[in-house]
Formats: structure tokens, sequence, C-alpha cells
């Protein structure tokens, strides 16, 4: 049986008891959303901006004690979740990243047009100690 990648990576969510997301649903994304909601573990929780997907993530961490994740999507998603990445590193208790967080950001393919090529977003993914 063939699975997607957002098969297994809403299985790994499952696996690692994490009962919930926090994000924005867009193209890039999309498939990790859906698998997510089939598998039917984790809950997902939207938000209205991918830097408050990522600090209600922290918020989470640092209220409930359980890990959970924030799943961005392409292009300016991935770069509005870096101030919330900042913030939370910047914030944390034991000065360094918290344990308890994960997030992820789908990967943009190169636009070309004309004779330049520019790239929308690079792929990241942060995870803290």
């Amino acid at each position: 049986m063939t699975s997607k990648v957002s098969d297994q990576i809403a299985e790994f969510l499952a696996e690692k008891g994490i009962r919930h997301v926090f994000g924005i649903v867009g193209a890039g994304n999309a498939h990790i959303f859906d698998s997510i909601d089939r598998r039917g573990f984790t809950e997902i929780v939207c938000v209205h901006h991918e830097q408050a997907g990522v600090m209600a993530m922290m918020t989470y961490f640092r209220t409930s004690g359980q890990v959970s994740a924030s799943i961005l999507t392409t292009g300016a998603g991935s770069a509005n979740g870096v101030t919330g990445v900042v913030s939370a590193w910047m914030d944390s208790v034991r000065g360094s990243s918290s344990p308890g967080t994960k997030t992820l950001a789908s990967p943009t393919p190169t636009i070309r047009s004309g004779s330049g090529a520019s790239r929308a977003s690079t792929a990241w993914t942060w995870s803290a100690r």
C-alpha cells in the first residue's frame, strides 16, 4: 500500500502523542492538514496568522507541558512564522529553545519568469532543543 508523506507526518504526530497542531491551511500544506484530519488523532487549531500559530504552539506547551506543533504554508507563510520562532526562543524560561515545540514549513518550487529566477521561500524546520 502506498502512502503519502503527509500521511506519514500525521502518523508521526500520533506516534509522538501530539494532540494539537496550530496553523493555516494553504496550497503548500493542504495535504498535511487533510492527512491529520483523516487520521483523527491530532486536533487542528486554525489561526489567523502564521506568527500567531507559532506563538500559540509555544503558549500551549508552557501552559500544559504537552508537545504541540505549528504547520505553516509556503512563501510568506514561512517567513511570517520566523517572528514566532524567534519570540519563542527569546522568551524561553531556560534561556534556550523550549523542548516542546516543532514547526514545519513546506518548500516552494523556484518560480521562473523571463530570464531571471527567484525563490518564493525556502523550506525550514525548527525544532527546539
